[in-house]
């Protein structure tokens, strides 16, 4: 994610860094927080990361890099906490925005079991569909895209049809989340790769 977000970012500003460098530094960064066989790992897969980065510039840059990484407030009335996030890109396609959800992924996931087994992306791309639609005024949500950068593979992209089911599901789900933070419950998310007793703290 990290070395396609230096390419499309020297796209908007200019600049020639290199994303394998860029890829190499955030890889040191992660290597810090984990134990020495999950670094390890890390580092004996990042050819195939770096292979995956680049064929997915070569193929799936369907869209004018606008912001990247852009953080974003969405202060929601009858809610005591402000929703943070943050979109990996913010494109133009035919003049309208796009936004785009960049994931890293070992091995492709089949079609069939994305909407699935990645249900939380979803809903991710559907809170970053609301605050677009506030940020630039439009009156539907703007096309959403979760890309896959795949090891050493092609990438995969999936459109997010953000329905109105959806907003709702979500919106309802943060409310909840938003009296479960105010009444002290921990932990918040049981689903999470780093709820684990190890992370738990």
């Amino acid at each position: 994610e990290t070395m396609v977000a230096t390419h499309l970012q020297n796209l908007i500003t200019g600049n020639n860094l290199d994303i394998e460098v860029s890829g190499q530094t955030r890889m040191g960064e992660l290597c810090q927080e984990m134990v020495i066989e999950e670094s390890k790992q890390l580092i004996s897969h990042f050819p195939l990361i770096a292979e995956g980065a680049r064929r997915y510039i070569a193929q799936s840059i369907n869209y004018e890099p606008v912001e990247i990484g852009k953080w974003f407030k969405l202060d929601v009335k009858g809610f005591t906490r402000i929703i943070r996030g943050q979109l990996d890109v913010v494109g133009d396609r035919d003049g309208m925005p796009v936004i785009i959800d960049l994931k890293y992924q070992m091995k492709p996931i089949p079609l069939n079991r994305f909407y699935k087994q990645k249900v939380e992306w979803v809903r991710q791309l559907v809170l970053y569909s609301i605050f677009a639609m506030k940020e630039y005024n439009l009156e539907i949500p703007p096309p959403c895209e979760v890309h896959v950068v795949v090891a050493g593979s092609d990438p995969q992209v999936f459109p997010i049809d953000v329905t109105e089911a959806l907003m709702y599901d979500v919106l309802n789900r943060q409310h909840n989340l938003n009296i479960r933070l105010d009444a002290g419950y921990w932990p918040m998310n049981r689903e999470h790769n780093l709820c684990s007793p190890q992370w738990c703290h």
